[in-house]
């Protein structure tokens, strides 16, 4: 479903989770500490995905935001929210105070969401998100 959502979007594949060997043991790598993906699933079929993420170099109580993908057939039920939601929530119940999201151009939509998203519910946050438009590809 990841990598079908890059193929929507025409999406750059070079050095991004599209090519990373680590999206096809993703069950392996939330075996982490701290890290949880949720999985959004309709009649056997996977619709999205989102998850936190303890990643290495970042501060203490900051964790990423990641591997959130929504199945094109799903976008606009609500499907991504609950699961940017329900990351959040786990975020904030695992002691950290700031969200890291890292994005492409190819995906200015979802950190699109993002930025309403946290407007919209910065006064009920406990956790902020530090949004990031460009990592690769620039």
């Amino acid at each position: 479903m990841i990598r079908a959502v890059f193929d929507e979007y025409e999406a750059k594949t070079e050095g991004t989770v599209y090519t990373d060997p680590t999206t096809d043991r993703l069950f392996e790598l939330f075996e982490e500490n701290n890290a949880v993906l949720f999985i959004a699933e309709d009649a056997g079929e996977i619709k999205g995905c989102c998850g936190i993420f303890p990643t290495p170099g970042l501060p203490k109580d900051c964790a990423e935001l990641v591997k959130y993908y929504v199945a094109g057939d799903a976008r606009g039920t609500g499907i991504g929210r609950k699961l940017y939601e329900k990351s959040e929530t786990f975020a904030i119940t695992s002691g950290y105070k700031n969200l890291y999201i890292e994005s492409t151009p190819d995906f200015i939509q979802a950190v699109g969401f993002m930025k309403k998203s946290d407007s919209k519910y910065a006064q009920n946050r406990s956790v902020n998100p530090v949004i990031l438009d460009v990592i690769f590809g620039c």
